[in-house]
């Protein structure tokens, strides 16, 4: 593959993140976690979301809740936590 198809490519993925990751801000708590869990994959999803944001999904869902999501966070975002 060569560099602009590889460029291409990253680019489209980090579209479809922004993409998934504003519709997941827009809905309840319960939904957000239900879509970031049944997303093709859930870990490059929520590694993309910042640290803030991040931290105040936990928090929406509930950090009883939000097991699976902490177990797929980055490293910075556990720092930030």
């Amino acid at each position: 593959m060569n560099k602009g198809k590889e460029y291409n490519l990253a680019l489209k993925r980090s579209a479809d993140l922004l993409s998934q990751r504003k519709e997941i801000i827009t809905l309840s708590s319960e939904k957000a976690l239900d879509r970031i869990l049944e997303a093709k994959h859930p870990a490059a999803l929520i590694h993309s979301f910042p640290e803030q944001d991040f931290y105040f999904l936990v928090h929406d869902i509930g950090l009883n809740d939000s097991y699976e999501l902490l177990a797929l966070a980055s490293d910075k975002q556990w720092d930030y936590i």
